[in-house]
């Protein structure tokens, strides 16, 4: 059991796939909590799902028929698939599915679960730690740049340019965690 909070927790902060293998776009969000945490939870949700989904479909279809060279098509099959059911049944959650489709840490999520070989369990830690991950640099990032003045930035730098610089500041703080 161990084995398997160690999962999570470095799944959701020293392996941060978002912060630390660049995957993911977390700047696309206002800074109102409320939504922060309603876009990570549907995107933790369709996480989840395609993961669960994917697993089967790797261990008995693509290894079984040798379509490896088939496998990010199905994947994103299937996040796509997920993304679309997921909105019908949360209707609220209409924007986040553009956000949801384009979101490559979804894909990273279901390629290092079978890149890294985990059995069922392992592989529904790593993906919760994964969405919590998601999470947390989600509220990074907006945490940071919410402390951002426009006013005071160099008008070079206003717009886009300070939000990268203040995505990699966060980046360095998680590295921390490494």
């Amino acid at each position: 059991m161990s084995e398997l909070l160690t999962l999570l927790v470095g799944c959701a902060l020293a392996n941060n796939i978002v912060l630390t293998k660049g995957f993911s776009s977390v700047n696309c969000l206002s800074v109102d909590s409320k939504k922060i945490l309603r876009t990570g939870l549907f995107i933790g949700l369709v996480m989840v799902v395609s993961s669960v989904i994917c697993f089967p479909l790797q261990q008995y279809v693509i290894a079984k028929f040798n379509l490896s060279y088939l496998q990010n098509l199905i994947y994103v099959a299937v996040i796509v698939a997920v993304s679309a059911i997921c909105t019908v049944a949360l209707k609220r959650c209409k924007r986040t599915f553009i956000l949801t489709v384009f979101n490559s840490a979804l894909l990273a999520c279901c390629l290092l679960n079978t890149a890294n070989a985990y059995t069922f369990v392992e592989m529904l830690f790593a993906t919760v730690g994964t969405a919590l991950g998601l999470l947390v640099s989600m509220y990074l990032y907006n945490g940071a740049i919410s402390r951002v003045r426009e006013d005071a930035v160099v008008g070079c730098f206003k717009g886009l340019p300070i939000k990268v610089l203040t995505l990699a500041i966060v980046v360095l703080s998680i590295m921390a965690f490494k």
